[in-house]
This record gives C-alpha cells, sequence and structure tokens, in this order.
C-alpha cells in the first residue's frame, strides 16, 4: 500500500455564481476564494485536503478530498431577495458530500504516531504503469459531477521496493 498528499504547491481556486427563482424570490450565489493544500500552512484560512492511496498489488486505490474554511474567511453568499421582506445575505461553505463514502488516509510518510485522516473519497483504478485511469463521479443527488482525465506518473512505484520514508 502506498499514500500521497497534494504537495505543497497545489490549490484550486473556486467561484459561486448564478441564481435562481424561488416563488417570488431571487436567490443569488457569490464570492471567490482560493483554497490551498492543507497541512503545510498552518495560517491558511481557505485548505483543500487531498490525499491518496493505492494498493500496488491489485492497481485499486482511493482519492480522498474536502474543504475546509475558518468561519471569517468564507468567501461564499447566498443573497436572497423577496418583495416586501429585507434581503438577507448568508454565508455559505462548500463541501464534497460524501462522495462514495469515507476512507481513513495514512500520513504518506509513514510517521509513528501520526493518526489516519478520514475523508470522503472516490475510488480509483490504475494502470499496470500506474496511470490514474480516467473517470466520472456522478453524486448521488444530481446536483454535482467529479471527471478526471487520465495522470501518468512521474515517479512511479515500484511495488516490490521497501518504502522511501523513514520512522525517524
Amino acid at each position: 500500500m502506498r499514500s500521497a498528499t497534494a504537495t505543497r504547491d497545489s490549490k484550486t481556486t473556486q467561484t459561486a455564481e448564478g441564481s435562481a427563482a424561488e416563488g417570488d424570490c431571487t436567490i443569488t450565489w457569490s464570492g471567490q476564494g482560493t483554497f490551498v493544500s492543507g497541512g503545510f500552512d498552518t495560517a491558511a484560512q481557505l485548505v483543500i485536503l487531498a490525499r491518496m492511496t493505492v494498493d500496488t498489488k491489485t492497481k485499486k486505490g482511493f482519492l480522498g478530498l474536502a474543504y475546509g474554511a475558518t468561519q471569517s474567511a468564507i468567501p461564499f453568499t447566498q443573497t436572497t431577495v423577496c418583495p416586501n421582506t429585507p434581503t438577507r445575505n448568508d454565508k455559505f461553505a462548500i463541501a464534497f458530500g460524501l462522495l462514495q463514502g469515507p476512507h481513513n488516509f495514512p500520513d504518506p510518510a509513514g510517521r509513528p504516531g501520526f493518526p489516519d485522516v478520514p475523508l470522503p473519497a472516490i475510488g480509483l483504478s490504475f494502470a499496470n504503469d500506474f496511470t490514474i485511469l480516467g473517470d466520472t463521479f456522478n453524486d448521488p443527488t444530481g446536483i454535482m459531477q467529479i471527471a478526471w482525465d487520465p495522470a501518468t506518473p512521474v515517479f512511479v512505484p515500484d511495488p516490490n521496493a521497501a518504502r522511501s520514508a523513514k520512522s525517524r
């Protein structure tokens, strides 16, 4: 079993935009935030946690994803405008939801005493050269779709090698 985490320079910019009518009211979403890889900058207020495991024998694994934000840093706003009612501006957080269910991700460095991180996860399949096979995940509610292209690793794991991370 091998595990990995997003790199220090990983980030994603998310934008909330659009509107919908609900009865006589109009709801509008706005805001934008850049989420940086969690676990590196303890002062980061918007983070994305990304962990991956791969079983080098079965070529199966999991990708865990989660957003996090301090309450004061949430960049997204839902504005509700209704006749004869004051306009409401409410902050909202974003989430990946449960995806295909929770999975416990071990510390990628294999350090003793570091607990597993439970994250919502998607199952992955790998080719013989450990390329992540492209696929699509559709949220059961029909609200979200995550699609990814094949990704070939720069450093291919050796199923027969000892872990490169040493215990300290």
